[in-house]
């Protein structure tokens, strides 16, 4: 069931990506190496009147996803999503209405059910995300859609225990809670990722300055 959010006016376009351009700007002052790898994003979003939210969108648009870190074991939750194959936090597309974080909650409590997880403290700016990543995704034929780019803006939250879980079984196969520590061995595209969230949970010193893959 989904959550009822607040609703608000829909941002115009321009407003909309003149929005997240900030946010990225904003990122990319925390993490200034990933801004080569964040080209087709910022192309993107310098492009007038393209409606980044919308799924139709193509040959890329805004997707939305959250880490859930359980604080007590240090692991994180991933699903294994039954279209690609593959173990993935949870997420997806937007809605006209919400911001990017609540797109992440959402598609959190859509996939793996209510609990009441807690933004964590590295989003004193709630619109920033932890972590933004381009991939690729394979075209699906049933639905008409060819191959194009998902731009994901990732948020952490955090829970004590993770019990809670009551996975959507349209969606995902399975799940499971990873440690930390072993999430690249699970698989290889978290890898910065799993890093980022090291820092931000257990505690573990790294430069972003420095190195990011």
């Amino acid at each position: 069931m989904r959550p009822n959010w607040k609703q608000s006016p829909m941002p115009a376009v321009e407003e909309f990506s003149n929005q997240v351009r900030g946010i990225v700007d904003r990122y990319l002052t925390h993490f200034p190496t990933e801004k080569q790898k964040l080209s087709r994003l910022i192309d993107l979003l310098n492009m007038p009147n393209l409606d980044v939210r919308s799924r139709q969108t193509l040959p890329g648009h805004l997707t939305a996803s959250a880490f859930v870190v359980d604080t007590t074991t240090k692991r994180l939750l991933l699903i294994h999503h039954r279209k690609l194959n593959m173990w993935l936090q949870p997420g997806g597309h937007l809605e006209p209405v919400e911001t990017l974080q609540q797109a992440a909650k959402r598609e959190l409590t859509e996939e793996a059910g209510s609990h009441p997880c807690e933004r964590h403290r590295w989003h004193n700016d709630p619109l920033l995300p932890i972590d933004i990543d381009i991939h690729l995704i394979p075209a699906h034929p049933i639905r008409n859609e060819p191959q194009h780019f998902h731009h994901d803006f990732r948020f952490l939250f955090v829970v004590n225990g993770h019990d809670w879980v009551d996975m959507n079984e349209e969606e995902a196969a399975a799940y499971r809670w990873v440690p930390l520590e072993d999430v690249k061995k699970v698989t290889a595209d978290l890898e910065r990722a799993a890093e980022k969230l090291k820092s931000a949970v257990v505690g573990i010193k790294r430069s972003h300055r420095r190195r990011e893959s």
